[in-house]
């Protein structure tokens, strides 16, 4: 009978190179992976398919179009706020009831495609700043109650290279902005009556400054989003699709079974 079990650290070099074997469908494992320190995570094996649990964020891998039961029992047991499954996985379903669900896309920014040009970077740094880029997303309704100044501050005030938020201003009034965490671009968003203006294209680029410019060309950068109309205009940017995810948000009490110690989340955080 197949049993749950979790990855020893030594085991991590051999399961990163078979992961990387077959590469379609698992680029969140791999991301994570190659930019943290492997006493941040954990990761877990049952039959096929690969857990990975690391601040709250499970990612996971099965060869299969199906998550055992087994599995998700497990993942249910999991205090988590977001859970990332890429491709179909018809088992996922059963963790949705109740739970904040969406299908999201995902594209790469590839490291060694990336050439350097004189460009603006609007990243913040202040709290007074982060306080007033959670009053921005909640004028954008696709973001609203996203943030709080709580969130950002634990987020990003320790900000590094691969975890910070850029925004443009207009008159001291952010207008535009996006937040890179742990590599992955997300809520990109722009007010109403600045739109069409290409200042999402303009955040965008001071992202990738930014990251390469302290990272240098050993990571990809990753873009995350949910409207599949903005595919085209993220291409014309240079990034390339990888592939759809389910993206599960949850409000848990459990506590992790692992040990680990988080913090209450909302579904929206």
């Amino acid at each position: 009978m197949a049993m749950l079990r979790e990855l020893k650290k030594e085991e991590y070099r051999k399961t990163y190179r078979l992961l990387r074997k077959d590469s379609d469908g698992n680029h969140f494992f791999l991301h994570y992976m190659e930019i943290l320190d492997n006493s941040s995570y954990s990761i877990f094996l049952f039959e096929d398919t690969y857990i990975l649990y690391v601040e709250n964020i499970l990612a996971t891998h099965s060869k299969k179009d199906r998550i055992p039961e087994e599995a998700l029992k497990f993942i249910s047991s999991l205090k988590f706020r977001m859970l990332i499954s890429p491709g179909r996985n018809d088992g996922i379903e059963n963790l949705v009831k109740g739970n904040y669900f969406r299908r999201e896309y995902l594209m790469a920014f590839r490291a060694g495609k990336y050439q350097e040009v004189e460009t603006e970077e609007h990243i913040i740094s202040t709290i007074e700043e982060y306080e007033e880029i959670a009053g921005f997303y909640d004028q954008v309704d696709e973001f609203r109650n996203t943030y709080s100044l709580s969130d950002m501050q634990k987020k990003f005030s320790s900000r590094d290279n691969k975890n910070f938020i850029s925004a443009i201003k207009d008159g001291g009034r952010t207008v535009s902005a996006l937040v890179v965490n742990s590599g992955i671009i997300s809520s990109v968003g722009t007010i109403k009556e600045y739109r069409k203006r290409g200042l999402a294209g303009e955040n965008i680029k001071s992202a990738l400054s930014y990251f390469f410019r302290n990272n240098g060309k050993k990571s990809n950068i990753f873009l995350l989003y949910d409207d599949n109309a903005m595919g085209s205009y993220y291409r014309s940017l240079g990034f390339d699709d990888i592939t759809e995810i389910n993206v599960i948000k949850r409000l848990m009490s459990t506590t992790c079974s692992t040990g680990c110690r988080h913090e209450e989340e909302t579904p929206n955080a």
